[in-house]
């Protein structure tokens, strides 16, 4: 077990990072694995974290400078590091480890586009000159595109690699698909590297100390650990192919995907591939396809497009069947607001009886302002509320979250499996699906109870405000005006209604993040009132109304104020 460390926060002069930081970084990064995922990391994977360790200091640095570097080659005449002195002894040290390939000639096409141009225009020279007889020559003219392109086309790969080297020698670095094992069993996942070290040396980000238990790591075995490697490099040929419009490869993509087999990050990032593939696949007219794919997710809006192309396919009464499945068992608000409003249309198509809900009426009020340059609409309502005796503040969704992290800051970093894995995170893995609040709910339950104490409520709020201010997490967005905001909010909003808005929120925060009215208003010294701003041709969005009917349902003060321009 080991517990994270969170450094003080430093003055505002600048920082002078130590020599050699990012070694010890990346080093960090091996030794963490290693104490914690040792028991199922390869062979391989544990020869190289133990042979990176024995190489000399200039080496290891050169190989950790690289890996920070856009590859996938490097020009060694561009290569300076004071630190690390000669930069040729130092890769010939990576290479002898066989952790650095020197001048080899499948990466040549990416070494060419490293040519500056007036050397690609010496390679196309039968015998190349040099200063200013060069640009005499026709290759001036052409751009540096056409240029490369001439060149590539000439002769073989090997032959042009033997010309390059006359230039300059050029590194590519081994073993990255390890170094990417040692990423995800760190990060949790392929998009984090070591920039997250520097942020925290600089003393930009702070993290929370919580506790890492070996038997709530993210990875239990290399069976899970193989599949999330492979669905995020498919994630990534995915994404590479959609951009090709390149349809056999997407076909072999979603075919190769591995089982979730009851994990939900897997399942996740399979949804994402396969409903991505499958709207390429409608948009292109191949609705079929189309519903194969969305036939094989899971997460919306996978049902939603596969009910919207039956319709397009000429089977009405399947695409009501998928309303009435989704109605019967709804994964988001977004699937209910679309099942009732696309069944009805079946119903009326199929000849049956309609049952269309009925449209909820948002008490509004109408503002006629003066329109001033520069100031959203937002802020023109605050300014006439406040002219009008009713103060109040920007709140939407930033505020909101803010507070409910405040409120279950603890909640939020409790040790559970699989949530926490390295010290720089800003919350658990999951925060934002509905395993957030499955894999907590006696301690959120019993929160919300909590939260009806109003007065315990605003101590535990303001005392973690106090002692956490300046901490990474995910919900908090910290700003020299929340305290007050979150002291006034306690004044006026009720326990019991901020438990509503906690309960709605915490069952899936990445669905409920969003949509919460703009302002929050203050009538009296007692009562609050939660106003969503339209501008003139506005219209409410999915996630409004869905918060909206929530309050209205609930009984919890609201109003649209739409906003019409005196010029």
């Amino acid at each position: 077990m080991s517990e994270t460390d969170s450094r003080e926060p430093r003055p505002d002069e600048p920082v002078e990072l130590p020599t050699g930081y990012y070694l010890d970084n990346f080093q960090t990064l091996l030794d963490f694995v290693d104490e914690l995922y040792g028991d199922i990391l390869s062979e391989e994977e544990r020869r190289f974290s133990s042979g990176f360790r024995t190489l000399d200091l200039s080496a290891r640095r050169l190989f950790v400078r690289l890996l920070m570097r856009k590859g996938p080659v490097f020009r060694s005449d561009k290569l300076h590091y004071p630190e690390i002195g000669e930069v040729t002894l130092a890769a010939a040290s990576l290479e002898s480890a066989g952790l650095l390939c020197r001048n080899h000639d499948r990466q040549v096409e990416e070494v060419a586009r490293l040519l500056l141009r007036h050397e690609l225009i010496g390679l196309l020279e039968a015998e190349p000159k040099s200063g200013r007889e060069q640009v005499r020559t026709g290759w001036s003219r052409y751009r540096k595109e056409e240029l490369l392109d001439r060149l590539l086309g000439e002769g073989s790969t090997e032959i042009l690699a033997e010309r390059i080297q006359h230039l300059f020698d050029w590194y590519e670095l081994n073993h990255l698909q390890i170094v990417d094992v040692y990423r995800l069993l760190f990060f949790g996942n392929l998009g984090q590297d070591l920039t997250e070290f520097v942020l925290l040396d600089l003393g930009l980000v702070r993290y929370e100390r919580y506790l890492i238990h070996r038997k709530d790591r993210l990875f239990t075995d290399r069976d899970v650990l193989a599949r999330t490697l492979e669905v995020l490099h498919l994630r990534e040929a995915c994404c590479q192919a959609l951009e090709m419009e390149d349809l056999p490869l997407l076909e072999r993509i979603c075919d190769a995907l591995p089982e979730a087999l009851g994990e939900s990050s897997i399942a996740r990032r399979r949804d994402r591939i396969l409903n991505a593939v499958g709207r390429f696949c409608e948009r292109r007219g191949d609705l079929v396809r189309a519903l194969d794919y969305y036939g094989r997710a899971s997460a919306p809006p996978a049902r939603e497009r596969f009910a919207r192309v039956q319709d397009k396919l000429g089977d009405a009464k399947g695409a009501l069947d998928v309303c009435e499945s989704i109605l019967a068992e709804p994964r988001e608000d977004a699937e209910v607001l679309f099942a009732n409003m696309f069944r009805a249309k079946m119903q009326k198509k199929l000849g049956l009886e309609v049952h269309k809900p009925k449209r909820l009426q948002h008490p509004d009020q109408t503002l006629l302002l003066e329109r001033k340059p520069g100031r959203k609409v937002e802020e023109a309502v605050l300014i006439a509320m406040a002219e009008k005796g009713i103060p109040g503040f920007y709140a939407e969704n930033r505020f909101w979250l803010s507070l409910f992290g405040l409120a279950f800051w603890d909640i939020v970093f409790l040790p559970v499996r699989g949530a926490f894995f390295n010290r720089y995170q800003r919350g658990p893995m999951g925060t934002f699906s509905s395993e957030f609040r499955k894999l907590r709910l006696p301690e959120i339950e019993r929160r919300l109870e909590e939260c009806a104490d109003r007065d315990r409520l605003e101590r535990r709020v303001l005392e973690t405000h106090d002692e956490k201010q300046g901490i990474a997490n995910y919900f908090v967005a910290w700003h020299p005006d929340l305290k007050a905001q979150v002291r006034t909010c306690l004044g006026h909003v009720p326990g019991p209604h901020l438990a509503l808005i906690f309960d709605r929120l915490s069952r899936d925060p990445g669905e409920y993040r969003s949509g919460f009215p703009d302002l929050l208003l203050f009538p009296d010294s007692e009562t609050y009132m939660m106003a969503e701003v339209k501008g003139p041709g506005d219209q409410l969005q999915h996630n409004q109304r869905g918060w909206l009917r929530y309050f209205a349902e609930r009984g919890l003060p609201y109003k649209v104020i739409k906003v019409k321009w005196l010029s």
